[in-house]
């Protein structure tokens, strides 16, 4: 054991859940999630900017707020509810689809938003100290350790605190995007506790790729995963796609060929990779916090939520499984294709 190995390993977790309404209460702030080393933490993101491009991005991040409270009283009427956790791309932080979040614990989840040391751009934690990244090398077991991790503590949370009694434990669903998504495959594959997985535009099971941390995955192990039963859909960004369900099609065929679990593909032509981050304005650094200023789709958020909705409400809650044909109806611009339909 190395001395790294040493070291306890900690991340930081948010949480999204259902709240009592509160008149006059007041959005969380976007840069909460850096206390409480606000000043400290946004000085290290922009310090590679000219000063007065750095003086208008700081501005900008401390006044963008969420439509979500701090501390909210929750909202028991409906308890337990189903638990979501979202991983998010590698670079950025947990409030990298806030939005999302916030929409999904309206309708009824508590969703726990994970950030993973040396994965996250920074992160930081209640004593003050800032975890810098992203790390160059094995960024998966770790997050699959931590993810792992959370499971275990879900009937703690259930148990006390602002969380007691609002957490279903035997209801438990995972999205992540990019190498979030990958996380999100394999932690649904590696905890029973985990019904149902959602991957964002990210890689299927992996390739092999020395110095990623996807070696620790061999083809052995992703036979393995194919042969999972439980639900997962996959979203796929198609930057150059036309139709919208000949891309859905073509993205099952390519990657769940010999997948015989519960496998959809949703195809977003005209979608890059980074329109999957809805709320991404302190994701990355510097000169990517500028660019992320741009990089939101007015109908990303409705979208996914919309989608991610559907899914889990089939998948945790019992709803009809053929909803999400259905939703895809609602968007028209997208394309669905599921593993059952194509044999």
């Amino acid at each position: 054991m190395d001395e790294q190995d040493r070291v306890p390993r900690q991340f930081m977790v948010s949480a999204f859940y259902p709240a009592e309404a509160r008149e006059g209460a007041v959005g969380a702030r976007l840069v909460d999630i850096f206390e409480p080393a606000v000043t400290e933490a946004l000085e290290y993101l922009t310090d590679d900017l000219e000063s007065e491009t750095k003086e208008e991005l700081l501005r900008k991040l401390r006044s963008i707020e969420l439509q979500s409270a701090r501390s909210s009283p929750p909202e028991h009427s409906a308890a337990p509810y189903p638990v979501l956790i979202y991983y998010p791309a590698g670079g950025c932080n947990r409030f990298a689809n806030a939005d999302v979040c916030e929409a999904l614990a309206s309708h009824g989840y508590v969703v726990l938003a994970m950030d993973g040391p040396h994965d996250a751009s920074l992160v930081v934690f209640p004593d003050g100290q800032l975890c810098k990244g992203p790390l160059q090398g094995d960024y998966i077991s770790p997050g699959v350790g931590d993810v792992g991790y959370l499971l275990g503590q879900l009937d703690e949370l259930n148990g006390e605190g602002i969380l007691s009694r609002m957490i279903d434990t035997k209801r438990v669903g995972i999205f992540g995007h990019s190498r979030g998504g990958y996380i999100a495959n394999i932690s649904a594959f590696l905890n029973e506790q985990v019904k149902a997985a959602v991957s964002i535009d990210s890689f299927l099971w992996g390739y092999m790729s020395e110095g990623t941390g996807l070696e620790k995955h061999p083809l052995d192990f992703q036979a393995k995963v194919r042969s999972m039963s439980k639900p997962l859909l996959r979203l796929c960004g198609r930057p150059d796609g036309t139709d919208p369900q000949k891309e859905a099609e073509f993205c099952l065929k390519r990657d769940g060929g010999d997948f015989i679990g519960d496998f959809s593909v949703v195809a977003f032509p005209g979608w890059s990779h980074s329109d999957f981050m809805t709320t991404p304005w302190s994701c990355g650094k510097g000169y990517d916090l500028v660019a992320n200023q741009s990089r939101v789709r007015a109908d990303a958020a409705e979208t996914l939520t919309d989608i991610l909705t559907t899914f889990f409400d089939s998948r945790l809650r019992g709803a009809d499984t053929d909803q999400l044909h259905g939703c895809i109806r609602r968007h028209p611009a997208l394309g669905v294709a599921t593993q059952a339909a194509m044999k």
